[in-house]
């Protein structure tokens, strides 16, 4: 097993995350605060609120790309980026450049493919893609067959219309984000290099034992069916492990921060009364108990769960790390899918310690 880090790769996803921070809401930065406060997380809250004024002078155009609900929803370029993986491209400008000489069928078939995987449809459907994506009055069906906020609905709705359009109003926006990001982003890039080759060392010095040792065995690698394991590192999302299983090759994005996460594991689990406090902490807050019994329902994603509970994502996402820090899920692959899975074990023992506890 070997592991592979992409500087170049992971300079253009922090890239197109960028926009994302204009709508972390006032809410949604005090939830952040509140769970990331025992590891000192000051410097990101303070990094989200310097992008947000960057960002705040295009909030029009960004909310057509990147809808203020897109939390539970794909963005534009996440349609774009699932169909079209940035894998390959030398730079940001580059990568750009090749979205704005996509042609109309090219991006219909993007955003269509994307919109199969949201909706979990067959293999067999999506081996049919090219002949569907000639269709613009299916693609619609799908698009209203959609359980999303309507502002994001209708503006897909103006981009099948007008795919080309909305592709060049789209790349112009993010070549004037450009210099705003260059700017955040230079204050970085030498970290995540340097703490991407390190990463890079390790993991293939120490191989998978190495990795349980740094998240707690929290992620497996062999869900990404790679031999070789493809990662970015990301400070626009510093404090998060994704595993992207929908685009070849698949890959993971590991924050710059989140040692710092599975540290506060290794820690809380040196102790197992702490643990138990952990655990029962984390189910005496609603909204995580709310996710653990959507989980039990055989709920695993990520938007759809933050739709139900009608909050965002950014909000849902630290609620899962914490169930994550404390162990109560993890995630297992069930046909190529990444499932969240309780662990209802390590809850009876909890429980049946806090009654040796109580007895006295």
């Amino acid at each position: 097993m070997k592991f592979n880090f992409f500087p170049k790769e992971s300079k253009i996803n922090d890239f197109l995350e960028f926009p994302r921070l204009l709508f972390e809401s006032q809410s949604d930065l005090k939830d952040l605060e509140d769970d990331l406060k025992e590891i000192n997380s000051d410097e990101y809250i303070e990094f989200i609120k310097r992008a947000r004024l960057q960002l705040q002078p295009y909030e029009k155009e960004i909310a057509l790309f990147y809808p203020k609900e897109s939390s539970d929803f794909y963005t534009f370029s996440d349609f774009m980026t699932k169909a079209n993986p940035f894998f390959g491209y030398e730079s940001i400008e580059s990568y750009l450049d090749f979205l704005l000489s996509m042609n109309e069928h090219q991006i219909k078939k993007s955003i269509l493919y994307t919109l199969l995987l949201m909706q979990d449809i067959s293999g067999e459907t999506i081996s049919d893609i090219e002949n569907i994506s000639t269709d613009s009055q299916q693609i619609m069906s799908y698009i209203k067959d959609l359980r999303i906020d309507a502002g994001a609905k209708w503006n897909l709705f103006l981009i099948i219309e007008e795919p080309v359009k909305y592709m060049n109003k789209f790349v112009d926006l993010m070549r004037q984000l450009l210099p705003l990001f260059n700017k955040i982003y230079s204050s970085y890039e030498e970290k995540i290099i340097t703490y991407g080759r390190y990463l890079e060392d390790f993991l293939n010095k120490n191989g998978k034992k190495g990795l349980a040792d740094k998240t707690y065995s929290i992620f497996d690698p062999d869900i990404i069916e790679n031999e070789t394991k493809e990662y970015l590192v990301s400070v626009i999302n510093p404090y998060t492990l994704t595993i992207v299983t929908s685009t070849l090759p698949q890959y993971f994005i590991w924050g710059l921060n989140v040692e710092e996460i599975f540290k506060s594991i290794k820690e809380k689990k040196e102790n197992k009364l702490n643990d138990r406090i952990q655990i029962f902490k984390n189910l005496g807050d609603k909204t995580r108990y709310e996710v653990l019994k959507l989980i039990a329902s055989g709920e695993y994603s990520n938007k759809k769960i933050a739709a139900a509970l009608d909050v965002s994502g950014a909000t849902i996402s630290y609620h899962l790390n914490a169930l994550f820090t404390a162990k109560i899920i993890r995630m297992e692959k069930n046909n190529n899918r990444i499932e969240y899975v309780i662990d209802k074990d390590l809850l009876m023992e909890a429980i049946e310690d806090l009654k040796k506890d109580l007895e006295g």
